[in-house]
């Protein structure tokens, strides 16, 4: 792994690197029809950890289960993604320690990578192995590149939209980012700002990249019309300064992520941030002839290749 990774690692997770150990599971054969995806972090990163486990499944036609176990422990953020219609099949613990297990898990670390049961990921790029996996396998990672399920995007396009219907505020505005050329802006701030860990790793995008993007999103489209998702939406209405129409989405409260994120897949373009969840609002989206502007810089701490982060077409700023 990467620096960056551990850190990731050290700050959220301490099961990244933790394996189970129960010696009656030792001798156990691990099943080979099934992919277990362990699910931790914000919305952004557990649609990211399904995505690339629901694409093994789907070309291998094995059955996907959801690992949300670790949530008992990182206490800073929930299971999100049952508001989506999604395939939700939980992993209970004796089904991830067939998979994830001490003595025979590390032994199985020095087998060719299609035939582990438990791969860690080992670089925030791409990993083309990923696509040869033989057996049954435990996914503990952040897989973030459309590559890990752009052969099934359809698919995932489908199963991640909404299953509940819009409250009446989103709805509103959904009626309104539909009859204009739609904009959305994320401004992340949060634990970007309040997290040591996350703010050393991450670190917030400056100011001096929302007025580039604005003035990218000036020249290229017709008429804009902003739409302003933050969770910090004073500091958000305070520093931005928007040359047009804007809508400070900030009525969507704890628990509603799935909200903004339908908006934001809704708007025609979009400037995101250094946010696997504005990511997906635009990914999501896939309008003909989206601008999407994002930053350039991802990590504040550098030291990860984000080649494949960013779909082809994306303008890099």
């Amino acid at each position: 792994m990467t620096s960056a990774i551990r850190q990731v690692a050290d700050s959220s997770d301490s099961s990244l690197i933790e394996y189970g150990s129960t010696s009656r599971y030792a001798e156990a054969v691990p099943p080979r029809n099934v992919v277990i995806a362990r699910l931790l972090g914000g919305l952004g990163n557990q649609l990211f950890q399904y995505a690339a486990a629901r694409c093994i499944a789907l070309k291998k036609g094995w059955r996907l289960k959801l690992d949300v176990n670790g949530f008992d422990r990182y206490r800073r953020r929930t299971y999100a993604l049952g508001n989506f219609r999604i395939v939700e099949d939980f992993a209970s613990p004796d089904d991830v320690k067939l998979l994830k297990r001490s003595q025979i898990g590390l032994l199985l670390q020095k087998l060719p990578f299609t035939r582990q049961t438990h791969i860690q990921e080992r670089h925030f790029h791409y990993d083309a192995r990923m696509r040869d996996i033989r057996s049954g396998v435990y996914l503990a990672g952040y897989w973030q590149s459309e590559k890990y399920f752009s052969d099934v995007s359809d698919t995932i396009r489908a199963e991640f939209s909404p299953k509940v219907a819009p409250i009446s505020d989103t709805l509103a505005t959904l009626r309104l980012i539909e009859s204009v050329n739609s904009v959305s802006v994320h401004v992340r701030r949060g634990d970007y700002v309040t997290n040591p860990s996350a703010r050393r790793l991450h670190g917030c995008c400056s100011l001096d990249y929302y007025r580039y993007a604005l003035t990218v999103i000036s020249r290229r489209v017709r008429d804009p019309h902003y739409f302003v998702f933050s969770d910090d939406c004073v500091w958000a209405r305070t520093n931005l300064v928007i040359d047009g129409p804007v809508v400070f989405v900030d009525f969507n409260g704890v628990g509603q992520d799935h909200e903004d994120l339908r908006l934001m897949s809704k708007c025609r373009h979009h400037v995101i941030a250094n946010s696997t969840f504005s990511w997906w609002g635009a990914w999501l989206a896939g309008h003909p002839q989206q601008v999407v502007v994002a930053p350039r810089r991802w990590f504040a701490s550098g030291g990860n290749d984000t080649s494949d982060l960013y779909p082809s077409g994306w303008l890099q700023v």
